[in-house]
């Protein structure tokens, strides 16, 4: 009877250990998508990026990490960036413009499901403006301010036109 519990504990133990093992063994090798975590890429490669890279950076994470992709891009500045108007707001009593703007190679028709940027920029400042329709191409450069899996936001807008 002894040298039975002592048989079924060494087994428990046995077993016990070996799970632990494997344990350990399936958490080291673990790959990066599951665990929820982004991948962090060392400031020396993140710059110069352009708009559009940093667009298929954030699309080709998982969805649930997009968001959180997006913003670890707020701060960079991006230096003149073709784009195409794709809507225009005014705000008379503040003398600016409110831009919705996409890639010049995407349809207008993309804008629902597709990726926008958005700025401010003043009225006076691009008179070109006044006369501009969808489609309008242009270059952009400004910082981000707010980014999401759908949208940049951008601030301190320069705008260079052809």
């Amino acid at each position: 009877s002894r040298t039975i519990q002592a048989a079924l504990i060494s087994a428990s133990v046995l077993l016990l250990v070996s799970i632990i093992g494997w344990l350990i063994i399936l958490y080291i090798n673990k790959p990066k998508v599951d665990s929820g975590e982004i991948e962090t890429i060392p400031s020396e490669n993140r710059l110069p990026l352009s708009l559009k890279k940093i667009c298929q950076d954030i699309d080709s994470r998982p969805l649930v990490q997009r968001d959180d992709t997006a913003k670890r891009y707020i701060g960079i500045k991006i230096e003149s960036e073709k784009l195409k108007l794709f809507d225009i707001h005014e705000y008379t009593n503040e003398g600016t413009f409110s831009l919705i703007m996409i890639f010049p190679e995407e349809l207008d028709e993309s804008y629902l499901t597709g990726r926008k940027i958005y700025c401010t920029v003043e009225r006076d400042k691009y008179p070109e403006l006044n006369a501009a329709n969808r489609g309008l191409e242009f270059y952009v450069s400004g910082q981000i301010k707010a980014a999401g899996r759908s949208y940049i936001r951008l601030s301190d807008v320069s705008l260079k036109f052809d």
